[in-house]
């Protein structure tokens, strides 16, 4: 896990990719670098987890300077390339997988991103013809931002914050998909919070030659056909087991995000070993996992240590997390998974693997199960698009008009999904819009603390294994994840399989009403709010105090009303 940034256009200066820099530094902190060609400027942050040596530091150059590559992520199957490489006359400095992506992209381009089994987001730049190539892992496990600016510059970075340093970016908030933010709890596809900021979207890849820039998608989660599901149980087992042995890939240890549930108990179990995990836990206020992810994990060789937050340290935690996520903070579990990640570092780890995605590839919400039969009754479509989430519409209303939707992203997914079954179109929808947030909240929440976060359950060989199979296979007779757990039977305890679903969530409800938490409500919320300059302020106080009173399915309302109001603090965003 690194940090890169990235300037393209007249005028560069190694001073500006500096100050980017800087802002990512927390991503990188074992080395730094910078590399300035004509009309270009690249920085890099590192740290250190394969080949820590310097033959794996960065900008990385070709010898005879064309080509230099920034990188961030893992490439899992590199070793798979580097005979052919190897046949093609390279000669190598170290085992860095850097190295084999460089010297991948010399000389197949980006034919061979397809390929690529890893997670990764990158800028190559070629030198002599001033061509730029980013690109973003098939399923955007790796965050890369970028904007265009008036002085016809293109930057780039890990991290939206740094795109502000050069003054060229207003941080403005990007209002016409607020109401998608307060209804789904974030802005799916290329669009940010800020109206000048734009993600590269997962499976993409972005060119940029002398001020042109074009976009291509190269992978979707969408397959050409469907396997029948026999033999399925096997297969599967297989590359589970395969997916989690790659992604252990390091020169560090690597630690376990540990819970009771069936996801990252199939991480537990396939890399099983002397590990260390950590479970959040939350006893006071219900959510509580630990003893059984304790059980769970020494099965299989896994000491757990229990992770808590006091809630005095919320507010410092939110204005700090804030800063780390740049978009308002869409979810109490971001703070649990910071703070996970904090206490591996304090335990020496720079590396965790995580059941993160588990639920969105294999079919582990109820509501799949709800919407097939509503999709089913109705024959209305619309529900891929807005699930359960149309309930937020008159709550939004509330206190802010423009509820339409202006980022048609969410339509032209379920529209790439039909001909599938219902379970599979959801499923499909999911990977490109509700599982982005919480690769988001992985990503952040481990940098925050120096750690990277993995996650081997969507290692690009099971998902499209998987994304290849029947909806049946995945969901039937109400019950979920069914290939997962029939290619687990007797790896993983039968109890641990029939165990109900447990949403990762650290409730936040109570704490809005009173405590440390209530009183920045009432101290940024209540109290001439920044976010009064978009909203009915007025009408903030009402729903706040309808929530206070007992209306308590109001506080994700309440939540995303506190959150908003810090980023808008935070970053000075105008309205």
């Amino acid at each position: 896990m690194c940090g890169l940034v990235g300037i393209v256009g007249e005028g560069v200066s190694l001073d500006d990719a500096r100050r980017m820099l800087a802002l990512v530094r927390h991503r990188g902190p074992d080395d730094e670098g910078v590399y300035q060609a004509d009309r270009a400027c690249l920085g890099h942050v590192r740290l250190a987890i394969v080949d820590p040596s310097p033959a794996g530091a960065q900008p990385m150059t070709t010898p005879d300077g064309r080509y230099c590559l920034v990188y961030n992520g893992e490439l899992y199957n590199h070793g798979d390339f580097r005979l052919d490489l190897t046949q093609r006359g390279v000669t190598f400095r170290g085992h860095s997988d850097t190295e084999t992506l460089l010297w991948l992209l010399v000389h197949y381009g980006e034919s061979i991103l397809p390929r690529l089994n890893g997670i990764f987001a990158f800028a190559l730049l070629d030198t002599w013809s001033g061509r730029l190539l980013l690109a973003r892992d098939h399923l955007g496990v790796k965050p890369l931002y970028y904007t265009q600016t008036a002085r016809g510059r293109l930057l780039f970075a890990s991290e939206i914050k740094a795109l502000f340093a050069t003054g060229e970016v207003e941080p403005r908030a990007n209002v016409d998909d607020l109401a998608e933010l307060f209804m789904f709890h974030f802005i799916a596809g290329a669009r940010t919070a800020f109206a000048a900021v734009d993600e590269l979207k997962p499976g993409h890849a972005l060119t940029y030659a002398h001020g042109v820039m074009t976009l291509r998608r190269f992978w979707s989660p969408i397959p050409a056909e469907h396997h029948t599901g026999a033999g399925l149980d096997e297969s599967l087992d297989r590359l589970l087991a395969a997916g989690v042995q790659r992604q252990l890939m390091a020169d560090v240890p690597i630690g376990i995000m540990s819970s009771g549930g069936v996801d990252s108990g199939v991480v537990t179990a396939l890399a099983h070993g002397e590990r260390s995990g950590f479970c959040f836990r939350d006893p006071q206020y219900g959510y509580d996992e630990f003893e059984q992810a304790r059980q769970l994990s020494e099965a299989f060789g896994v000491s757990v240590e229990e992770v808590r937050i006091d809630p005095a340290d919320m507010p410092d935690l939110l204005m700090k997390l804030t800063w780390h996520h740049d978009e308002p903070i869409p979810r109490p579990h971001h703070l649990a998974a910071f703070a996970i990640s904090r206490q591996a570092r304090a335990q020496g780890l720079k590396v965790l693997v995580s059941g993160e995605g588990g639920d969105e590839i294999f079919g582990g919400y109820a509501r799949y199960v709800d919407i097939a039969a509503d999709m089913d009754r109705s024959g209305d479509s619309t529900a891929l698009v807005f699930g359960h989430n149309r309930v937020a519409v008159p709550r939004l209303a509330r206190f802010w008009s423009r509820t339409h939707f202006a980022n048609d992203y969410r339509f032209l997914c379920a529209r790439e999904t039909e001909g599938f079954d219902h379970i599979n179109r959801q499923l499909f929808v999911d990977q490109q819009t509700f599982l982005q947030h919480f690769l988001q909240r992985a990503d952040r929440m481990g940098m925050a603390a120096g750690v990277e976060i993995r996650v081997p359950l969507l290692d690009i060989d099971v998902v499209e294994h998987v994304n290849g199979l029947p909806g049946r296979c995945k969901i039937a007779d109400g019950r979920t994840k069914l290939c997962l757990k029939a290619a687990m039977r007797g790896t993983l305890p039968q109890a641990v399989l029939d165990r109900p679903k447990q949403a990762f969530e650290l409730p936040m409800s109570p704490l809005l009403c009173a405590g440390p938490v209530a009183g920045l409500v009432n101290d940024l919320l209540l109290a001439h709010p920044r976010c009064g300059a978009l909203f009915d302020e007025v009408e903030i106080h009402r729903l706040v105090h309808d929530f206070r009173q007992g209306d308590s399915e109001l506080w994700k309302m309440v939540w995303l009303l506190l959150t908003t109001e810090i980023w808008m603090r935070t970053f000075n965003v105008s309205a």
